[in-house]
């Protein structure tokens, strides 16, 4: 097992923290194991988490899975802006840069815009105004 992989083409019990406990969501599928980071995730402002295993995503909705799909990319870091678009830094090659994804529903489809095409992006801070 390594990290949070399973044999299976699953993920090993994802949990977030909730008034003081750790609450279980439960296994994920997997897709494309071993390639990508091993784990992250990130809050939206609604309460919904963008987690990351790998090159899978997933999107949780008031604790269930409502959408899981691979993007080709080495996620480093996600924020969301004030007008909900999702930016997203990526270091991996041929889609290395700052990824906008106007919305969830275009982060779903994978439709982004390369705001910084061609640099390995890390981190980003966003003005809270």
């Amino acid at each position: 097992m390594d990290g949070l992989i399973s044999t299976q083409g699953q993920t090993e019990v994802f949990y977030y923290w909730e008034n003081g406990q750790a609450v279980p969501l439960g296994r994920f599928p997997l897709k494309n194991a071993g390639k990508g980071v091993p784990f992250r995730a990130w809050g939206l402002r609604n309460g919904d988490l963008i987690l990351c295993c790998q090159q899978t995503f997933y999107l949780v909705h008031d604790k269930r899975l409502v959408w899981y799909g691979q993007k080709d990319v080495y996620v480093e870091q996600i924020v969301e802006d004030t007008d909900g678009a999702i930016l997203l830094c990526s270091v991996a090659e041929g889609t290395s840069g700052l990824l906008r994804y106007a919305s969830q529903d275009h982060f779903k489809r994978d439709e982004f815009v390369n705001l910084l095409p061609g640099h390995a992006v890390m981190r980003i801070l966003r003005d809270r105004e």
